[in-house]
């Protein structure tokens, strides 16, 4: 359940967060002027947020109904790919936000970071639960976390999730 410093630290990060939008229109695109510091640098601030900030209030009941996520503070992306249990529910809206923000419906984040986000939630899903949560080939998805762990901008334990999916991809073969 939601407690009141829960509450209190979602309109925090709120406020403090910082919004992308228009740096990313004056840059001339998504990907232009951004090097791979910059990838990763907005990845770790993804990373970061709470998932209310950007999956709202659907995440929001879910994070109710089930109490995921730590006592002291909203669930983050992070918690959502490296920590205990994730609901499956929310692993779809993540990964639903960043197909959305790949496909520029949302010029939130750049074309790499929303692809490494978009595959990492796919590798969790399948390593939490055993289940598919995009409609892509097995080639498809092999060749997604074969690119996410050769990003070396998005650090380590990111490789390491892909890597663990390639492996539980190719033991179902």
């Amino acid at each position: 359940m939601i407690n009141g410093n829960r509450n209190a630290a979602d309109r925090d990060s709120r406020s403090a967060r910082l919004d992308l939008s228009p740096a990313l229109e004056i840059a001339g695109g998504k990907e232009a002027g951004w090097t791979e510091n910059d990838f990763g640098e907005i990845l770790c601030h993804q990373l970061d947020t709470p998932l209310v900030v950007d999956l709202g209030v659907e995440a929001q009941k879910e994070i109710n109904t089930t109490g995921y996520g730590p006592s002291d503070r909203v669930p983050t992306f992070r918690d959502l790919l490296f920590g205990p249990s994730p609901p499956l529910a929310l692993l779809v809206q993540a990964k639903d936000f960043a197909k959305a923000a790949d496909c520029g419906n949302t010029p939130s984040l750049p074309t790499k970071v929303a692809l490494v986000l978009y595959h990492a939630l796919i590798a969790a899903a399948l390593l939490q639960h055993n289940r598919r949560i995009s409609s892509l080939s097995q080639v498809e998805l092999e060749e997604g976390f074969t690119w996410l762990t050769n990003q070396s901008w998005s650090g380590q334990q990111l490789a390491k999730l892909g890597m663990k999916a390639i492996d539980a991809l190719r033991r179902k073969r």
